[in-house]
């Protein structure tokens, strides 16, 4: 009978320890995530309902429209019936409004589907600055500020109603970087899949790929938080998956002299020389990215190459055709031009001092 009382006195207040350690504090961390996101998407729902104007849907639009009228009618991907041009640059954009030309108007379905990415954009970076962001005091807001700052930035209200391709662009870039950067298991093969339907979506994606590839080696799937966590508790040392930056060349020093825990699991090598291993190693992720990117991407080009009987779209040779340095005085111009427009400046230098606190 003592075992039985005994017994029952003490499974209630494991259960409880249990229950408010694993469902409260959860709960309660996932809350400004919640709320950040509810308020940015009012926020660029409500601006694109006050954008909603049929007049503001741009003519470039119209030229995904016809295309995605004649596939869907079975005419094919083409401008002219019987004619094979690539007129467009947004693959996938086009199939998309294509699967329900038949039956919708394609202005507002663009535009719907434009919205719903960049719905789907706010919910990723909450995602990201949950997991970037985790422990520490200032969280709540830090989680908030990138999907808020995305909403009120008016050139996203713009672009969701404009029949573009742009937010889903931009949906799918960072869902690979997510994919990429914040995993709790290597997904690289996801990673690749979804940069190779950016790079369908809009021909820049490809030059962010290898970008992305080139970053790889560095293995930044640890989260940077944790990375400034064994720098400040090991004085100075920072241990990320197999990478070492030490004050000097040489040795590590012993525990007792600074150096990382003798009983640490993690591998560690000096930065200037080659990772401890073999490079298959070290490569095997970009490696693995790539080839996911292949898999799918080259396929694609390949089919339209053989389609179209060119290797790039005809809006390559109507403008950018032959290269000269004006064209690149042009873009800055631009860049500079649309950055001032929409009030980008102030958020990318902001951006530029926050690079250091990471």
């Amino acid at each position: 009978m003592e075992r039985e009382s005994s017994a029952t006195n003490e499974m209630p207040e494991i259960s409880s320890q249990t229950l408010s350690s694993r469902s409260g504090p959860a709960g309660l961390a996932r809350t400004p995530g919640i709320l950040a996101l509810v308020v940015s998407a009012a926020v660029l729902i409500a601006r694109s309902i006050w954008l909603w104007d049929p007049y503001l849907v741009l003519d470039d639009s119209f030229i995904s429209y016809r295309y995605a009228v004649h596939l869907a009618y079975g005419k094919g991907l083409v401008w002219n019936l019987g004619e094979r041009v690539e007129g467009y640059t947004n693959f996938l954009w086009t199939v998309l409004l294509a699967a329900g030309a038949r039956w919708l108007d394609l202005p507002a379905l663009s535009r719907v589907l434009a919205l719903a990415a960049g719905v789907g954009t706010l919910w990723l970076l909450v995602r990201l600055g949950e997991r970037h962001f985790a422990g520490r005091s200032s969280s709540p807001l830090l989680v908030a500020l990138p999907p808020l700052l995305y909403a009120a930035t008016g050139s996203e209200a713009r672009l969701a109603v404009s029949g573009m391709e742009t937010l889903l662009f931009v949906f799918l870039l960072l869902a690979a970087v997510a994919l990429l950067f914040l995993p709790q298991r290597d997904r690289s093969l996801a990673a690749g899949l979804v940069f190779a339907l950016a790079a369908m979506t809009r021909p820049e994606g490809v030059m962010y790929t290898l970008l992305a590839a080139a970053v790889l080696p560095l293995d930044p799937s640890a989260p940077f938080h944790l990375a400034r966590a064994r720098r400040r508790q090991r004085g100075g040392w920072r241990g990320v998956e197999g990478y070492r930056i030490s004050r000097g060349a040489g040795r590590l020093p012993p525990e007792s002299e600074g150096g990382p825990p003798a009983s640490t699991d993690v591998g560690y090598h000096a930065v200037t020389g080659p990772a401890a291993g073999p490079l298959s190693r070290h490569f095997s992720r970009p490696l693995r990215f790539l080839a996911a990117f292949a898999a799918l991407y080259v396929p694609y080009f390949v089919a339209r190459a053989l389609y179209y009987r060119s290797f790039l779209p005809n809006t390559y040779y109507a403008k950018a055709g032959d290269f000269w340095w004006g064209r690149l005085a042009r873009g800055w111009s631009l860049l500079l031009t649309e950055s001032k427009l929409w009030s980008i400046l102030p958020v990318l230098i902001a951006a530029l001092f926050a690079i250091p606190s990471l």
